[in-house]
């Protein structure tokens, strides 16, 4: 996190890295910036190889993609008890 509580991902850190070096390559390049190169020109980030996960084996691939029946929760009965109620007197 930025607020120095525990660490931030890494591509959270390529992210900031990224706009780090498109700030200062737009003020380098307007001229805000006298410096004689963009100070961040060579910087870069590569991220560790993070955890793979395993791919999803066939048969979840098939549980996933099979349309089952939706189970309809009646809702009359949730609004039944405000049938007659008077308006704005809830």
């Amino acid at each position: 996190m930025l607020d120095g509580e525990g660490a931030l991902a890494p591509g959270s850190i390529k992210n900031h890295i990224g706009f780090v070096k498109g700030l200062f390559s737009f003020v380098y390049k307007k001229g805000y910036l006298k410096l004689p190169a963009d100070p961040m020109q060579k910087v870069s980030y590569t991220p560790p190889e993070g955890n793979k996960r395993d791919d999803f084996t066939l048969d979840e691939r098939r549980r996933m993609l099979t349309p089952r029946p939706l189970k309809l929760i009646p809702v009359g009965s949730a609004v039944a008890g405000r049938v007659g109620v008077e308006h704005g007197a809830l």
